[in-house]
């Protein structure tokens, strides 16, 4: 009885150090999935919020180093943030915004995206463009990658 109660003890023990880490490693990596996932919707609030405001400072803090554009204007390719802060800044002058706010976020993946509706007005008339946004992770920030505007 001895022989069979220090076995079972030892499988207890050896199955404990075994699953445990295992177990340990899968709900820290959920936790840390949740955690990208709130900060990658709370970087993309702030997007929405500094659009919605025509506040190209509030935006070029969040750029990758290179960053891309393509812009109803023909404007197309990588920039950096300096050269991004005048593209943008003559974007909001021509195109004062009446509101903006993201229609369909997707934080789920590795590179989470927000699209949404940037309604201006031009002559006159109120007119749309359709704003897409992605981000990905560097380093432990969420950095725009691309940014474009149809």
């Amino acid at each position: 009885m001895l022989k069979f109660t220090i076995n079972i003890f030892c499988i207890i023990i050896f199955s404990s150090i075994i699953l445990f880490p295992q177990q340990r490693s899968y709900f820290d990596k959920k936790t840390e999935k949740q955690k990208n996932k709130r900060n990658s919707i709370s970087i993309i609030t702030k997007l929405e919020q500094n659009i919605s405001e025509g506040n190209t400072s509030g935006i070029i803090e969040y750029l990758s180093p290179q960053t891309y554009f393509s812009l109803p204007d023909g404007t197309k390719g990588y920039f950096r943030s300096n050269q991004a802060y005048y593209i943008l800044e003559d974007f909001f002058k021509v195109n004062k915004v009446i509101s903006f706010m993201f229609k369909n976020i997707n934080a789920e993946s590795d590179f989470p995206y927000a699209i949404g509706l940037y309604y201006y007005e031009s002559k006159g008339k109120r007119k749309a463009y359709r704003i897409f946004i992605s981000l990905k992770k560097s380093h432990s920030n969420w950095q725009i990658v691309q940014l474009s505007i149809n």
